[in-house]
């Protein structure tokens, strides 16, 4: 994560009539913040100004001053950061995470473009864990989604050249909960959509309408957020012609993809439908529900009312994965580049660091 160093942070630390402990907050802060730069967990990052008075009043410091880890780091900052065109410029409209001291009554919340954090009504115990913690990134399935489907996308996103640092996690909602509620880290879940077909209403128990009731009945905490995919499944991610290469390059049949491409023709709109809806894994409709109005949705897409098994085993999608970081991104469909532009931007700006460094 970019965290940000509102101005209100150096005032306070300069300011000769800040009470003692407000002080100490504000110094215990911008150490842990300090410690998640030198632990390659985040970004630190301000304008000029308040970094360059942040390390003015270190220098002032008798107990602490140069020899201080956050000295050391926030110099760092201003020199190899902010004072570098190519790391400043990649950097400075991403999603950021803003660190100030305010009133005590402004709350710490997640806006549209960045997140407020207010050290002044926060513990001194959160300040480790969201500050010297790499970002946690939670998968629906398992916590090898993460490193199979969504951190490999991600790498695939050039708008942002920047590192990242994460820790994958399986989510459901009792782990959104503690990471929100307890735990305090930054985190990002990714959910499946869960749709079966176009129209389709969820019933209530998958993760797509449980963790949005959960958020909200945390009030939106701050410091965790949630992305529901475009696409049914983590296996709708993967392109048609990859899964069709994989298993002709290893001389296995592909004889269910190339059924669902006689049956559609070419036709990009239904292709768009097959992404987005496909039960890659099984196949559709679903022979366990008997839903009339799947059942309609497929036979308009494929003119038949026959099951149309699915591309291949769960197991083998995640060795197709190893695919992506080769993949030629230009040749995704629209429903895809936009979901992988997605991911790649989430990831990038909410787990971004610099880890070339040591202190």
């Amino acid at each position: 994560m970019l965290i940000n160093i509102d101005k209100s942070i150096s005032e306070t630390l300069k300011s000769t009539s800040t009470p003692s402990d407000a002080l100490e907050k504000v110094k215990t802060a911008l150490e842990k913040i300090a410690m998640g730069q030198k632990n390659n967990c985040h970004i630190v990052f301000g304008d000029r100004e308040v970094i360059q008075s942040i390390c003015d009043s270190y220098e002032k410091m008798e107990d602490e001053g140069k020899n201080s880890l956050t000295y050391k780091v926030f110099y760092f900052v201003l020199n190899k950061v902010i004072g570098r065109s190519s790391v400043y410029n990649n950097i400075k409209n991403i999603y950021f995470a803003n660190v100030g001291f305010w009133d005590e009554n402004v709350i710490s919340k997640r806006e549209k473009h960045y997140i407020a954090i207010n050290i002044n009504n926060l513990e001194v115990d959160d300040f480790v864990a969201l500050f010297d913690n790499k970002t946690s990134l939670l998968g629906e399935n398992s916590i090898n989604d993460i490193d199979n489907y969504y951190v490999p996308i991600a790498k695939k996103y050039e708008t942002i050249k920047i590192d990242i640092a994460y820790k994958p996690d399986k989510c459901d909602d009792k782990v959104y909960k503690n990471y929100a509620d307890k735990d305090k880290h930054f985190c990002l879940a990714f959910i499946d959509s869960d749709l079966l077909y176009a129209g389709f209403q969820r019933e209530g128990h998958e993760l797509s309408v449980v963790i949005p009731k959960k958020d909200q009945e945390l009030n939106e905490p701050f410091n965790c957020n949630f992305h529901i995919i475009d696409v049914r499944d983590a296996e709708n991610l993967l392109p048609i012609d990859l899964i069709k290469k994989y298993k002709v390059d290893n001389h296995e049949s592909i004889t269910a993809i190339e059924r669902v491409e006689n049956l559609i023709g070419n036709s990009p709109k239904m292709m768009d439908l097959v992404i987005a809806y496909f039960d890659f894994e099984k196949g559709v409709p679903s022979k366990k529900k008997n839903d009339a109005q799947e059942k309609s949705f497929w036979a308009h897409v494929f003119g038949t009312n026959n099951h149309i098994d699915g591309f291949d085993s769960k197991r083998k999608f995640l060795k197709i994965c190893s695919e992506i970081e080769h993949y030629n991104v230009n040749t995704l469909p629209s429903i895809l580049k936009k979901e992988w532009n997605t991911i790649g931007e989430l990831i990038k700006t909410r787990c971004c660091c610099i880890k070339y460094k040591r202190f």
